[in-house]
């Protein structure tokens, strides 16, 4: 029993240790709790490590004038259970 809680509890930090937001093109499909992958970061960015799977954790949609169609994405590294159905979270 006390692997099982020092595995959900270290689940739970990891899981808040990877967190981001993203602006694309309109998206409406895109939905709380989906699974989206995140890929094609330039290696000169240094940034190319975030390439995986990630869980949203909000998401907006939004019309303007000036943007047009723009959809925000909160999104959340996948530990554990999840990120073994996902196939592996993010390296």
């Amino acid at each position: 029993m006390a692997a099982t809680a020092a595995t959900a509890i270290a689940d739970t930090l990891a899981a808040r240790a990877l967190r981001g937001s993203l602006r694309i093109q309109g998206r409406a499909q895109v939905r709380l709790a989906d699974l989206v992958r995140l890929e094609g970061f330039p290696a000169a960015a240094g940034v190319d490590e975030l390439d995986g799977n990630y869980q949203v954790r909000a998401v907006s949609h939004r019309l303007s004038k000036r943007d047009g169609f723009t959809t925000e994405i909160g999104f959340r590294s996948l530990v554990g259970a999840a990120a073994a159905a996902a196939g592996g979270g993010p390296p």
